[in-house]
């Protein structure tokens, strides 16, 4: 009885095993996470929102959408607006689990003017044995691969902004506004 139970058990282990190493990457969830999400639609209207100096509104936009997504993935109810048992999030935690070693640890994060950016999933630093780390990992947005639709590349400096001219939506068009005036041109 003994040994049938174990052959079992060992089966069942196989058998999660190679059901867990089929699971998606984060990265094939097609929809994204939308910024509404994230409860920060309003906040911030725009992926180009993102892009500047991190002084500024730039920089505590994305200090925003950062904690924002990781209390979402975390599911802490306080401080986030999604449900946290979405299949994106369910998704993400089981990358997670596996390991973010790989360069797959990316979320796209979308925008109602139809921009998004990546956030990348990077391994927290280890602060040493007397501390106490709440989460293995850091969500970082990278303003660099903000993107929108008829944009070839999104200025990020100020003499990027010199001779360049967009032709496309009112909203991209505000927030690119917006950016001149962060940049300070």
């Amino acid at each position: 009885m003994i040994r049938t139970i174990k052959a079992l058990s060992f089966l069942s282990i196989v058998g999660w095993c190679s059901l867990s190493s089929a699971q998606p990457d984060i990265e094939a969830t097609p929809d994204g996470v939308r910024i509404a999400d994230l409860g920060l639609a309003t906040q911030i209207p725009s992926a180009i929102d993102l892009v500047g100096p991190e002084g500024g509104a730039a920089g505590r936009n994305r200090t925003a959408v950062a904690h924002r997504l990781q209390c979402w993935i975390d599911g802490i109810e306080r401080c986030s607006v999604a449900d946290r048992n979405d299949p994106r999030v369910l998704a993400i935690r089981r990358f997670l689990g596996r390991g973010i070693d790989g360069p797959d640890g990316a979320v796209i994060v979308h925008f109602p003017d139809r921009t998004r950016v990546e956030v990348r999933l990077v391994r927290a630093d280890d602060p040493g044995p007397d501390a106490r780390i709440e989460s293995a990992y850091a969500p970082v947005v990278l303003p660099h691969t903000a993107h929108g639709p008829g944009l070839p590349a999104v200025p990020s400096l100020p003499g990027q902004l010199d001779g360049f001219a967009y032709e496309g939506s009112p909203e991209i068009h505000a927030a690119l506004k917006r950016l001149e005036q962060r940049l300070g041109r």
